[in-house]
């Protein structure tokens, strides 16, 4: 599952599947963490007769799968489940098990919409942006038939803009977060509908002449391009200035960062080259990259 979990009770040669995110769960321990760190996702769909027969043949927890069963027939809420499952097993405190209660309540009052958002941002937050993107989509379309803030929708917008950032084309995300400022006036769907013109080469001219080479932001510099007249969006120039100068500081600040420093010398073993080295250190890089995102996902 990505990270060391401590485990007392009985460890599988059988996992069990959960489909929807490909994670195979080997022990009660991984069960409870699996349900733990997943409740925005989760829901009753995910608890299965299949799910208690496997509990009961590998993991040999004949009551709890019984109970679980029970509960799927009457078709009782997905906390009754839950915390059926985490008390069945020693891995949470209880102020732990209480927490998720309170979250899990909360969710209970959320709207369908706001709900079904938050399940869409969990998502997103483990880079799962098909499914996230499936999600805002969902929202989006029920959102016509009943009243819903533009501040919401604007968010929802801007959270697609994020999904497309990284699965589609900056053009495409451009759109997404133009859309959502439109909605919800916030500064940073404006910053990055910016950035991600830039990235699309829509525009970047108007950097490279006013930063990169060393001159001075100005307002006739900004009028120059329709991309960044504040009029557009009704913002002032400062605030526009602003967020470009942001922007180029976050560049300079990319450049003298360890990691780009380390890409910089692979580039010299190339460039000198030591070829064996350079391959040696890319491969180094790539391990090192691939146990990152692994540890950071459940």
């Amino acid at each position: 599952m990505g990270k060391i979990i401590w485990c007392a009770g009985n460890i599988t040669k059988e996992a069990f599947l959960f489909p929807r995110t490909s994670t195979k769960i080997y022990s009660i321990e991984e069960l409870c963490y699996y349900i733990y760190n997943n409740i925005y996702t989760l829901s009753e769909g995910d608890f299965t007769t299949d799910l208690a027969d496997w509990m009961d043949k590998e993991l040999i927890m004949p009551v709890t799968s019984s109970k679980i069963k029970k509960m799927i027939r009457k078709g009782e809420s997905l906390k009754d489940i839950v915390v059926t499952i985490l008390c069945s097993a020693d891995y949470y405190e209880e102020d732990e098990i209480k927490s998720l209660i309170h979250i899990m309540d909360q969710l209970e009052k959320c709207s369908s919409l706001e709900r079904t958002k938050l399940r869409a941002d969990n998502l997103l937050r483990y880079k799962d942006y098909k499914n996230a993107g499936i999600a805002y989509g969902s929202i989006l379309k029920e959102s016509k038939k009943e009243t819903t803030s533009a501040i919401f929708i604007g968010n929802v917008l801007h959270n697609m803009g994020i999904v497309k950032m990284q699965s589609s084309s900056y053009i495409e995300a451009c759109e997404w977060f133009q859309k959502a400022y439109e909605k919800n006036r916030n500064k940073d769907s404006y910053k990055a509908y910016i950035l991600c013109l830039m990235f699309a080469k829509k525009d970047l001219s108007l950097l490279n002449e006013s930063k990169l080479n060393g001159s001075e932001l100005n307002e006739s510099e900004l009028n120059k391009s329709e991309l960044y007249r504040s009029d557009k969006y009704e913002m002032n120039q400062n605030l526009v200035s602003d967020i470009i100068e942001e922007i180029y500081e976050k560049m300079v600040e990319a450049t003298t960062s360890e990691e780009y420093q380390k890409m910089e010398q692979i580039k010299e073993l190339f460039e000198a080259g030591k070829f064996d080295e350079f391959y040696g250190k890319i491969e180094q890089m790539i391990a090192k990259w691939k146990g990152e995102y692994k540890n950071g996902l459940i």
